[in-house]
Order: C-alpha cells, then structure tokens, then sequence
C-alpha cells in the first residue's frame, strides 16, 4: 500500500503507464517520487531507458544498452528486407486448461507493442481493427483466417493453475495445440504455421525487444534463419 512506500523513503517508484491515472495523484499527494514508464512503441522503451538511466546517475549504460538495442533491430530489418509479409495473429492471453479455443485476447491493430513487433519481425498484424487487444472466439479465428499464428503461453513456473488443473499436463506440447489442430479449415494451421512460443519475456515490453522481435521472425520467416527456434510448431494439419 502508498503507506508502506511512505515509510520505505524510495528514492524513486517507477511505474507502468496503466496506473498513471490511479495512482499518480496519490503519489503526488505524498510527496513520493516517481516516473512512468510508456512502452506501446520500441521508441517509448529506449527513451524510457535513457530517462531512467538519467535519473539513475547512469547516463551511460542506458545509452550502451540503447544503442545495442537499436543495432540488433537494425540487423533484423537488414536480414528481412524485401520478404514478403504473412498476416500474422498474435494472441497474448487464453484459457490453457481447456482443449477448444474458447476466448483468446489478440494483439489490436494500435495501442500495444506487439502490432509493431509483428512489422518489425516480417508479418503484418491479422486484426485490421479493434483496441489494442481483441477478445475473440474460435469463429473469430476462423474469420480472420491467418497465414501464421504466434501463440504466447507463458512460463510453467510463472503459471497459476486452476486447483483441479496439472501444470506439466497444461504446459505439455500436445496439450497447447491441441485447440489450434481444430481448426482446420484456417491457413496457418492447414501449413503447419502454429507456433506456442514459451518464455514470460514474450510479455513484458522491455531491453528485450530485440530477442522478442527475433523469436518472432524465426517463427514468420524461418528461411532467414538457419538456426533451430525452441518452441512448438504443429505439423500442417491434414
């Protein structure tokens, strides 16, 4: 609670933009320093890290870390110039107990990191209109009919299972595509295009956008890259 920061004397609260409007008047109130995080673009997170590394007193090493950001971006783009770009549905969010797709939360066209991470790894984003996420249904995919699916599970060890649920069960590989082979009549699941991408990283907009962007362009255009991704990829479907 705001009382217990009070007492701890932080020199300074860094938050996520979401709570600007809940929480920065009470801080304000207080008297307790803070600094809001914006990280709905590759730009907001490098200025973020110089911001912080300002008020840190390491200018510095938020400027390495930056210009080491922007340069591994820039070897990506260099390595996808010119190919061509599959329409790519992301979803961040889905009910993993269950064997059918009943609600999944996708990345929108604007508003979230992850539309531009879908440009920057090669793919153009599916959902053409929406918030910055969609809730969708099985018929919503269906609709949408992707070239490539990115499915963001998580991590095992980060996961909090229903009391009747068995997180190695949950997390098994046939398990997670299990919803997706369903859907036979979609293209991405037809060429074997499903990808369950593990790693709570996938997540969080942050210094790793570069290994985001790259696990993401592996999945979307595996020919640039020789190298085996670890994740799941369902055979195409028959």
């Amino acid at each position: 609670n705001l009382e217990s920061l009070v007492v701890m004397s932080a020199d300074l609260l860094v938050l996520q933009d979401l709570h600007r409007q809940e929480l920065a008047p009470k801080l304000d109130a207080l008297g307790i320093p803070y600094y809001i995080l914006s990280q709905e673009s590759t730009e907001d997170i490098c200025k973020g890290i110089l911001e912080l590394g300002e008020l840190c007193g390491v200018q510095d090493r938020a400027k390495a870390r930056v210009a080491e950001i922007r340069s591994r971006l820039d070897a990506l783009a260099s390595r996808l110039k010119d190919l061509p770009r599959p329409r790519v549905l992301l979803s961040v969010s889905r009910e993993l107990t269950l064997d059918y797709l009943e609600t999944l939360y996708v990345a929108g066209p604007s508003g979230n990191f992850y539309n531009e991470l879908i440009r920057m790894a090669g793919g153009v984003n599916a959902v053409e209109e929406g918030p910055s996420y969609v809730k969708i249904s099985q018929e919503g995919v269906l609709k949408i009919d992707p070239e490539v699916i990115l499915d963001l599970v998580g991590d095992q060890s980060y996961y909090h299972a229903p009391d009747a649920a068995d997180p190695d069960r949950v997390f098994s590989s046939e398990h997670l595509m299990a919803p997706w082979l369903r859907l036979s009549d979609v293209k991405a699941v037809r060429e074997g295009r499903v990808h369950i991408l593990k790693g709570t990283f996938l997540l969080r907009p942050g210094p790793r956008i570069p290994q985001i962007v790259e696990a993401f362009a592996r999945c979307i255009h595996p020919e640039a890259f020789p190298e085996t991704l670890p994740e799941e990829k369902t055979p195409a479907a028959r």
